[in-house]
């Protein structure tokens, strides 16, 4: 029976190798260009200028400036400041980094799309 050993060799079975190509080629899924995305790519973009921002750039610089660089191109920061009177002064500024940022993400997100369709054709092993 099984577990016991009657004096017989354990009998091995030979199996096929499955191949499967799906798992021997890069797949990243492209993004949408949507808004919300290009948004998105505003916060990886001043996350990035985070970390290599001279003499105090690292990990938590990159995600403060990554907050910042989201709020500011989703329109939240300039709204925050606008509650203020010190605020309003810096609102205006706030709205066009906002821009700024929502165009270097919408470059972020062509970017990525290139990379992703570039690398389908890329081997793993």
């Amino acid at each position: 029976g099984a577990g016991k050993n009657d004096g017989r060799d354990a009998e091995f079975v030979e199996t096929r190798k499955v191949n499967w190509s799906d798992d021997e080629y890069v797949s990243l899924p492209l993004l949408e260009e949507s808004t919300a995305n290009k948004q998105r790519g505003a916060g990886v973009v001043a996350f990035l200028i985070g970390i290599f921002f001279p003499f105090v750039g690292g990990f938590w610089t990159g995600i403060f400036t990554g907050w910042l660089g989201y709020s500011a191109a989703t329109g939240s920061l300039s709204s925050y400041q606008r509650q203020s009177d010190v605020g309003k002064q810096f609102a205006d500024k706030a709205d066009q980094a906002g821009e700024l940022l929502t165009q270097a993400g919408e470059s972020a997100v062509k970017g990525y799309n290139w990379a992703a369709t570039e690398a389908r054709g890329l081997r793993l092993k």
